[in-house]
């Protein structure tokens, strides 16, 4: 047997609930991603696990995937931060990006045929554009305070990869 790998059945559980003793002996493999592993690693609880059984119940191959981690928690992992820093980290790096998208929203571009009719009087059209340029300019001032409070908790190399990843300047 494989060590740290149990004698005798696990229970696993399918996607409607139902339980299912599933023997694992010295000859059953266990992948996770595709490498080899133990069954600890592939039967965690929650994990999505694949594998082909026998008629008599007993395993020949389990085999499982991590799970995908978000865009976010990628950055995370670049920027080598244990779990008690990225707890702190992470708000303050979606705050900034979701300020990012917030300015990107108000700076995208128009297609000319997806313009609004004009205001009618120049008193209009000035009231709009101030109305516009504020949205901007407040837009770039909240981006600007949610990188100042993510550039405190970086260190150098921190702030350099996020300044190639375009979430700080």
């Amino acid at each position: 047997t494989l060590p740290g790998q149990p004698a005798g059945a696990v229970v696993v559980s399918d996607n409607n609930g139902t339980n299912t003793n599933v023997k694992t002996d010295g000859y059953t493999q266990f992948q996770m991603d595709r490498q080899p592993s133990t069954w600890s690693e592939v039967l965690k609880a929650g994990q999505t696990v694949t594998g082909y059984i026998k008629p008599d119940g007993a395993a020949v191959m389990v085999s499982a995937r991590s799970p995908r981690l978000s865009y976010e928690d990628q950055i995370g992992k670049a920027l080598g931060s244990t779990d008690e820093e990225w707890d702190i980290i992470k708000p303050r790096l979606v705050a900034v990006m979701d300020k990012q998208r917030a300015l990107d929203e108000i700076n995208k571009p128009v297609r000319i045929n997806d313009l609004d009719e004009p205001p009618m009087t120049n008193g209009e059209v000035r009231v709009d554009l101030q109305a516009l340029r504020q949205q901007r300019a407040s837009a770039e001032s909240d981006l600007a305070a949610a990188r100042r409070d993510l550039v405190e908790l970086m260190t150098m190399k921190q702030e350099w990869i996020l300044v190639q990843l375009g979430i700080l300047e």
